[in-house]
């Protein structure tokens, strides 16, 4: 199971270097901040499902 996690991370890892080679760092921090805000802001307002051990 470690391996399944830790293979893509370095993958996405080497790739993301690898265009901040090409981009810039500052540019590829930019846009992995503001798109991981973005995201994080859809997922406020998604419902939360009702846990199987609530009674009320």
């Amino acid at each position: 199971m470690i391996v399944a996690c830790t293979l893509p991370f370095a993958g996405l890892g080497l790739l993301g270097g690898r265009i901040a080679d090409y981009v810039g760092r500052k540019r590829v921090l930019l846009i992995g901040l503001i798109g991981f805000s973005a995201v994080d802001g859809a997922a406020i307002d998604t419902p939360w499902p009702d846990s199987p051990t609530d009674t009320g």
